[in-house]
């Protein structure tokens, strides 16, 4: 079985430049890093399972029939979005600024945990081996999505407000750190899910006769996404 985490609430941080002329003239830019993914494998006793241990109640988390393994799968994008305020204005002690984005510096990145439990066979091994496949896939990707997603920000206006100028301007900021994170894991992190999804329904959970490199083609078809490119 798979869970998924990196909801909308991900990692943002923002960053104000004021409109000065050197801040006018910047070169408009996108930048993204992609950290390494990020591999653990935890095993368990499933007589006695650590209180840390996802379960099939966990939000986002699919059903399992013998709970012999889980796999967490922790998207993340930090935003650091800059730009030049074009207007601010003030009424009734509440300060409004609108900001023009010039550059985006995102940083994306990739845990996955796979809990397996120590009486697990082979069969649930390559199983939960297969939703890290799925992950990853989507992740090889993610840097040209996220790069799209902040170019498509470059030149916008964001409004936020606040008690003081500086403060609203940040909130705008944050408006669209928050816009570029949403549509992040709407483009990576949710299709991902969904493949995982089917994957799990395919093996019923890897308990079945499926073979996992066939169940995940066949999950990536109904989800209308690209094959998998393994070595074989």
């Amino acid at each position: 079985m798979d869970k998924w985490t990196g909801a909308v609430a991900a990692s943002i941080v923002v960053g104000l430049c004021l409109a000065t002329a050197a801040a006018r003239g910047q070169e408009r830019s996108v930048i993204v890093d992609l950290d390494p993914p990020q591999r653990t494998t935890t095993t368990y006793d499933p007589r006695d399972p650590p209180p840390q241990l996802p379960t099939v109640a966990t939000p986002g988390a699919a059903g399992a029939a013998d709970k012999a393994g889980v796999t967490v799968s922790d998207f993340s994008c930090t935003a650091v979005v800059n730009g030049q305020v074009i207007k601010q204005s003030a009424h009734a002690g509440v300060c409004v600024a609108g900001v023009r984005v010039d550059s985006v510096h995102i940083t994306l990145g990739l845990k996955i945990t796979e809990w397996v439990a120590c009486t697990a066979g082979p069969k649930t091994l390559a199983h939960e081996d297969g939703h890290r496949m799925i992950a990853e896939h989507f992740y090889d990707r993610a840097q040209q999505r996220a790069e799209a997603i902040g170019r498509q920000l470059i030149g916008r206006d964001f409004f936020g407000s606040g008690a003081n100028p500086a403060a609203a301007a940040t909130d705008a900021l944050n408006v669209a750190a928050r816009q570029i994170a949403e549509r992040y894991m709407q483009h990576v992190r949710d299709p991902s899910q969904q493949v995982q999804d089917a994957y799990d329904r395919i093996t019923s959970h890897g308990t079945n006769t499926a073979e996992e490199l066939d169940a995940i083609e066949q999950a990536m078809r109904e989800a209308n996404q690209a094959p998998i490119a393994t070595d074989e």
